[in-house]
């Protein structure tokens, strides 16, 4: 899915979908369980017990705070070590009842009024499996818990059915814990390696197999990935395929990341050739605005009213090897159309093969993840060119040799890496950060760091918002400041006279492009490394005209801001079509950017 989801582990696990958490992720645990105070109550608990035919306890409760929690992976099993304060409870009712009157076993009903339990700890050994698509944790024969007990009871006539109150009191002690805690376990397990959401993506996970080792715990599960936006055309023929490699990912020993997921090759074309399905891959006339500013310069001025589409009329495939994800576009196909002389007419009509690499990495300044291409390759099987400049043959071959050098120039002069969307994320009372990303033969790994929210490391305070506006080589630019509580980077996203957005960026000043004359309000919003974004953003109010008088220069005379980039198809496909994913505005708090203006 292109998705922060990942591969795997230890033994025979495999899938679309492979994960491992590693003991420092599975520690990570303790925090939601550590310094709760667990309630325990039973209406009433009884049975036999030596020559009574029934001995029983009424209203038990039990308040059990925990204290200290330790996890240990082994092969096959994990330990599971608490410790706990003092275990107390109040105002039970202890009862005997024998139908034999020839014994020495006397009926009896007493009250309790307190009982202790002190220097109690816990142990159990417990399994994980696969139920209901999740990753449960059950426990393998009975915890043991040992502690020293004290109680107060009224008028006590038998020692013998204080060893059964202990006894009963512990076994369901450990029964209660030995449910909770593991509870608490997989609750956090699914959340870490499977939680999340992705704007209009809609993800499926369902785990399938898990295994435990000393080194990790590994899962392995099917995904699916549908899209949600509305498509923009529907293609007839589409059949989605599998063609990838599926292998066991190699996770090795995480190094200092608490978790791994992955995904496989298979996984991604399927994917992809189910977007395409779904008419993701088509793109309307804003996605191929450069393109028709490029071609301006090659069609006879008489043609007016340009309008263009392109869509991918076969599924998209990748191949992923250690170097980076290849992927193939086949069968892209543009047309443009205008007006002339009140009719329409077409000016141009291609398909052609696209191909290259992508490199998938993190930015740790914008916690987000990005896409470099390289090696970018067009080879047209179709090319039709109508009412050009000139009629000679040689026109069309020139807007041919244009557009493939066009596309490849582009492609190799890209510096900054496209964004695709946030890779810190926070859920469960948790933040899980990614670290890297790396390739295998057949599968991509991401690699990433879990902490408790409240985690001394976690930044949870935003920065502040400072904006003004100067004017730079005759043109208004936006210069942007703030402090924050910690070092590191600070982004900004920022908006003029209540337009949309910016993306988020570390440059400290933007162009603000073309302006009307009079004033305008520039809005400014900052956000930390930790995604904490400023609730209050920053204004100010300029005056075109003042800002000129104060440059010592005439008005701004700049271009409306930067000139859409070449998006066309592949960046728009390749990118993971971030105009169509849901967004959300600065002030907001999650995980998606601000959409583009």
């Amino acid at each position: 899915m292109l998705l922060p989801l990942a591969t795997a582990v230890a033994g025979t696990i495999d899938g679309g979908v492979q994960a491992a958490l590693y003991p420092g992720g599975i520690d990570v645990a303790r925090g939601f369980v550590e310094g709760q105070t667990f309630e325990l109550e039973y209406d009433e608990l009884s049975g036999e017990y030596d020559c009574y035919d029934e001995v029983g306890v009424r209203d038990v409760n039990l308040d059990i705070p925990i204290e200290a929690v330790s996890f240990t992976l082994e092969d096959d099993y994990l330990d599971l070590y608490i410790r706990f304060g003092t275990i107390r409870g109040e105002r039970m009712t202890l009862y005997a009842r024998d139908a034999d009157y020839l014994d020495l076993c006397a009926e009896f009903e007493t009250e309790v009024y307190y009982v202790e339990l002190s220097d109690g700890e816990l142990h159990a050994r417990l399994a994980a499996s696969i139920e209901g698509g999740e990753v449960v944790f059950s426990t393998i024969g009975t915890p043991t818990i040992t502690g020293d007990f004290d109680s107060d009871i009224n008028n006590f006539p038998d020692d013998l059915v204080l060893a059964f109150f202990e006894d009963t009191l512990l076994s369901y002690m450990g029964e209660g814990i030995g449910a909770y805690v593991p509870g608490v376990l997989a609750d956090y397990v699914n959340d870490s390696l499977f939680g999340g959401k992705y704007g209009a993506y809609q993800v499926a996970i369902a785990p399938a197999d898990v295994k435990l080792s000393r080194s990790k715990l590994g899962v392995g599960a099917a995904g699916t990935v549908s899209w949600r936006g509305e498509a923009a055309c529907k293609l007839p023929t589409a059949t989605a395929r599998n063609d990838g490699r599926s292998p066991t990912l190699d996770f090795g020993d995480g190094d200092d990341s608490s978790l791994g997921v992955g995904v496989t090759e298979a996984l991604l074309n399927d994917t992809f050739q189910t977007l395409w399905a779904e008419g993701y891959f088509c793109f309307g006339e804003d996605y191929v605005a450069t393109l028709l500013e490029s071609m301006g310069g090659f069609i006879d001025p008489g043609v007016g009213s340009l309008t263009a589409s392109a869509s991918l009329d076969e599924a998209p495939s990748v191949t992923i090897e250690e170097g980076g994800v290849h992927v193939s576009l086949p069968g892209a196909a543009v047309d443009v159309h205008g007006q002339l002389k009140g009719k329409e007419v077409k000016i141009l009509s291609l398909t052609a093969d696209i191909e290259g690499t992508l490199d998938i990495g993190v930015d740790p300044d914008l916690s987000a993840f990005t896409m470099g291409l390289r090696g970018l390759s067009l080879n047209f099987r179709k090319f039709e060119a109508e009412h050009l400049v000139s009629e000679d043959k040689e026109a069309e071959e020139h807007l041919r040799d244009f557009l493939e050098n066009w596309v490849t120039t582009w492609a190799e002069a890209q510096d900054d890496d496209f964004v695709l969307f946030d890779s810190l994320y926070r859920t469960w009372g948790m933040v899980l950060r990614v670290d890297r990303i790396s390739y295998e033969p057949g599968g991509l790994r991401v690699y990433a760091s879990v902490f408790e929210e409240d985690a001394p490391r976690v930044d949870n305070v935003a920065p502040s918002t400072a904006v003004d506006v100067t004017k730079v080589d005759g043109e208004a630019v936006a210069q942007f400041g703030g402090t924050d509580d910690r070092d590191g980077a600070i982004a900004w996203s920022y908006r003029v006279d209540k337009g949309p957005w910016s993306d988020w960026s570390v440059d400290a000043s933007a162009p603000l492009g073309a302006l009307s004359a009079g004033s305008h309000k520039l809005e400014a919003v900052a956000r930390d490394s930790w995604l904490n974004v400023d609730g209050s953003p920053a204004n100010v109010e300029f005056d075109v005209a003042a800002l000129a008088e104060e440059g010592g220069g005439e008005g701004c005379g700049c271009g409306n801001g930067a000139a859409p980039s070449l998006g066309v198809l592949l960046a728009a496909a390749l990118a993971g079509r971030t105009r169509r994913a849901a967004t959300r505005t600065p002030g907001a708090t999650g995980g998606s950017k601000p959409s583009r203006s």
